[in-house]
């Protein structure tokens, strides 16, 4: 090629040497690409942020603002499944040891939802009860002696002596 020979001219074409015609809209283009998948990506972790359950903290602070007797102890928490409801939503489960009577034990928890706002949506018998401060996390009570205790988790005697009642509850998120 000449290059004494005229340059080609043409709408678009940069008569610079040594510089392809486009260049600088190709940087527009790029950014312009960019900040597209940046702004999808910010919107869906958000859209996947509000739809996620709630944090087991803030399950566990809903049944920490139970205020129950003395005679009532909680005894351990386990914490299973996970916020995005992949195999499992979120449970948290919590057990207790009361030294008074099964019926007792059974009023001192409801005593203790009511004022703390729950509200009974299922059974609400000394059986088992189902109870809801929000929509999306139901609370199951679960009470039983020491004899029924062991028959349901499969021990071979009373964990405790027969005067003791056990309390179960579980916390379930739901979507």
């Amino acid at each position: 090629m000449n290059p004494s020979a005229p340059q080609p001219t043409y709408p678009g074409y940069l008569a610079i040497p040594g510089r392809r015609p486009g260049r600088k809209r190709m940087w527009w283009v790029l950014g312009g690409v960019i900040s597209i998948v940046l702004v999808a990506c910010v919107g869906i972790s958000l859209y996947v942020a509000r739809s996620l359950g709630p944090s087991p903290s803030a399950m566990i602070s809903q049944i920490d603002r139970l205020v129950l007797p003395d005679t009532i102890t909680k005894v351990g928490t386990d914490v299973e499944g996970n916020r995005l409801c992949l195999d499992e939503c979120l449970r948290i489960t919590r057990g207790y040891l009361a030294t008074i009577s099964k019926v007792d034990t059974y009023q001192a928890f409801v005593t203790a939802f009511q004022r703390a706002g729950f509200t009974c949506v299922d059974t609400c018998t000394i059986v088992g009860s189902t109870w809801q401060l929000t929509k999306n996390v139901r609370v199951t009570l679960l009470i039983l002696d020491s004899a029924e205790a062991a028959d349901q988790f499969y021990l071979t005697a009373p964990f405790a002596p027969a005067q003791t009642t056990f309390a179960q509850l579980a916390l379930r998120a739901t979507t």
